[in-house]
């Protein structure tokens, strides 16, 4: 009698928005800023979001809402 497998769930694949939200590391490297300056900016996008009655996570931001608010 042959063994049975043991089945493992398959890895979610995201594609390249596997980063679609940002830390606040990432945040500070990519506007090449200090830690609070990053906390404020993603403080202000977050804002802005909640604004047109979006969820945000308090903590992340989103990178396509980030790149259209500095970029």
């Amino acid at each position: 009698m042959a063994k049975a497998r043991a089945r493992t769930k398959a890895a979610p694949n995201y594609g390249d928005d596997s980063n679609r939200f940002l830390k606040v590391d990432d945040v500070m490297e990519i506007l090449q800023v200090g830690k609070s300056t990053a906390y404020r900016a993603m403080q202000n996008v977050n804002k802005q979001l909640q604004a047109e009655g979006k969820l945000t996570i308090a903590g992340r931001v989103s990178k396509k809402h980030l790149m259209e608010c500095y970029f």
